[in-house]
């Protein structure tokens, strides 16, 4: 990395910093290996298995017939977020918590549940819930479609609701991604312990050769003092030479 201390100015040789990283790699990659566990780690043991169960139906308005017209389906359109809106509802979650004996709050019931418009005329919706155990997220899900569909008919003035699909049995968690989880953290240590190297290699301004000399002060270097190890083993290249010459005479 060559730096001109110019101004307060640094310019970064790419090659010079390429080489660093490469320097460092074990160790930037053991960073990222170590994260890549502790993510997996945390996931397995402290974050709860999610399962979802989705049902879907399908509403028919009074509006319904065999002609349609153009402002029907532009009110079509709105059909899945008011249908969202009462499912969410306490008048609905209050009900499904009381059938199921669920120890749980009409908020915490709701933050569980997801509507979406499966078909593009926003007849078709599909009712997801997640919970910790499969059997009752299944439970769920049946009983908020069968409490939600009186609801339509009876506040929302559907002429009826129908059930497209009855709520499957999860067979496997639908969330926490152990594996996404863990390639985020190989990923994040590794970019992490990088940042770690380039950012001490930049702010390391000692000068520790000859060549920083002349290229950081624009000094001459007149002579280089060797280190005292380098001074011992020197003496004793030359004391070996020395023996050597007197057992030859």
């Amino acid at each position: 990395m060559e730096k001109q201390f110019q101004d307060d100015e640094v310019e970064i040789d790419l090659r010079e910093l390429f080489a660093v990283l490469m320097d460092k790699i074990l160790w930037i990659l053991l960073a990222g290996v170590a994260c890549g566990v502790a993510a997996f780690l945390v996931t397995k043991l402290f974050m709860t298995p999610m399962y979802s169960s989705s049902t879907q139906i399908y509403v028919l308005s009074k509006q319904n017939s065999e002609t349609m017209s153009y402002n029907d389906l532009q009110l079509s359109t709105q059909l899945a977020e008011d249908c969202a809106a009462l499912i969410q509802s306490r008048t609905v979650t209050s009900q499904v918590i009381e059938e199921l004996g669920l120890d749980m709050t009409d908020e915490q019931l709701a933050s569980s549940i997801s509507v979406e418009e499966v078909s593009s005329s926003g007849r078709v919706i599909q009712i997801t819930v997640s919970y910790p155990d499969p059997v009752m997220a299944q439970r769920i899900a049946d009983t908020i479609r069968e409490v939600a569909a009186g609801n339509f008919v009876e506040i929302m003035d559907l002429e009826a609701v129908n059930t497209v699909e009855e709520a499957n049995l999860p067979d496997s968690p639908s969330s926490p991604n152990t594996k996404m989880y863990t390639l985020l953290g190989l990923l994040g240590g590794i970019v992490v312990a990088a940042a770690v190297v380039i950012i001490v290699f930049i702010t390391n301004d000692k000068i520790r050769t000859q060549d920083d000399v002349e290229k950081y002060l624009g000094i001459s270097v007149l002579g280089v003092i060797p280190d005292s190890d380098e001074g011992m083993n020197n003496e004793e290249q030359v004391n070996a030479q020395k023996q050597k010459k007197v057992k030859k005479k």
